[in-house]
């Protein structure tokens, strides 16, 4: 079992209103216990400080994320205007016990987010299609390298009007400069330095709500040394997007 290899969020599409706030989507971070959240899943997983699992190169133990405080969140919400909350909609598949438990957080701030439940495939297309889905609950693949999180899933320049594989459609100026830096620097420490600042970026936006890193589990042949985590998603069509940028 490696522990922490899948970072399990709910994207919130920044394109859609009130996510359009980066305040709003700042105090839902607050709002979500994630310590909880992790017990809840019988400890298979482990809170997420940012988009980047531990098993990650350039994952960094130091970032503070953003800790459990629904006081702070409800004081986020009244500075963006929703000093009574709002009303959303959180799509997911059906039985998701994420989405459930961070349905409770939100409702203790004010944030009364309406389950809709559907199949993965349909998850996928509506949450990759602009400006149809407001908030996702969704898991990425397990990944060491940094760039398939933070360059393929929150990079403006990957989003497209559908099968987008960025499905908050987070789009920052700055972070797709340095995240075209880092694919082309040579030096690894340089690289990995640039990944972190990138994901200190990203977590100040707050595209997602970073909630756990599960616990991933591989069945492989025993006279094999060690495996590569190789990804083992998305769906052929974003895959095939992907290949063609």
């Amino acid at each position: 079992i490696i522990k922490g290899a899948s970072p399990s969020y709910i994207a919130l599409n920044c394109e859609l209103f009130p996510f359009t706030s980066r305040l709003v989507r700042q105090a839902l971070n607050y709002a979500v216990n994630k310590e909880a959240l992790a017990k809840r899943l019988m400890d298979r997983a482990v809170p997420a400080r940012g988009p980047l699992p531990p098993i990650a190169r350039g994952y960094n133990p130091g970032l503070e994320g953003y800790p459990y405080n629904p006081s702070k969140a409800k004081a986020l919400l009244a500075e963006a205007g929703f000093r009574d909350g709002f009303e959303t909609v959180l799509w997911a598949e059906p039985g998701d016990k994420i989405a459930l438990s961070v349905q409770e957080d939100l409702r203790a701030v004010g944030v009364r987010a309406m389950l809709r439940e559907t199949t993965w495939m349909a998850l996928m297309e509506s949450m990759g299609r602009r400006r149809t889905v407001p908030m996702g609950a969704i898991q990425a693949p397990p990944s060491d390298e940094p760039r398939d999180t933070l360059d393929f899933l929150l990079n403006g320049e990957t989003i497209t009007d559908e099968w987008s594989p960025n499905m908050a459609f987070y789009s920052n100026l700055e972070v797709q400069k340095l995240l075209r830096q880092a694919a082309t620097e040579v030096d690894q420490h340089r690289r990995i330095s640039l990944y972190q600042r990138i994901e200190e970026m990203i977590v100040a936006d707050a595209p997602w709500l970073f909630l756990c890193h599960s616990n991933f589990e591989m069945i492989r042949q025993p006279w094999l040394k060690g495996a590569k985590i190789y990804p083992v998603w998305p769906p052929v069509r974003l895959a095939q997007a992907w290949i063609e940028r």
